[in-house]
């Protein structure tokens, strides 16, 4: 069997495994790029370098904010006090801290939680 060279329309490459990809070392040379282990990722090193297989680094390799259903918290800002919480099954909110002297309030199961004052009636036991 015969290589074809790039310059004659083909890839110059005889041998390749399974999984393996082909990429331009150069304007006229074509080489594989071996397939790795599960769980890596080809990323892009930057123009006229060739790419490399690694680990998503989520604070290098991820635009935007990190969704909820992804592990983040689709948040963008808190500042201390701030308190985290669900709304929805896949969805988390914040809720800002407020003045002293005021406490944290559940009202009901599925109810977004507040601050407020504790009404002594309803959240004591007087017995």
């Amino acid at each position: 069997m015969s290589i074809i060279n790039v310059s004659e329309g083909g890839i110059g490459i005889t041998e390749y495994k399974i999984g393996d990809l082909i990429s331009a070392t150069s304007t006229t040379q074509l080489t594989t790029l071996s397939a790795v282990e599960y769980g890596y990722v080809l990323i892009s090193q930057g123009i006229n370098t060739m790419p490399t297989y690694g680990k998503i680094d989520l604070s290098l390799h991820i635009e935007n904010i990190l969704p909820v259903i992804n592990g983040g918290l689709n948040l963008t800002t808190y500042i201390t006090g701030d308190i985290i919480y669900a709304n929805s099954s896949y969805s988390l909110n914040k809720l800002n801290d407020i003045a002293i002297n005021n406490v944290l309030l559940s009202t009901n199961i599925n109810e977004i939680p507040s601050y407020g004052k504790a009404d002594l009636e309803l959240y004591t036991d007087n017995t």
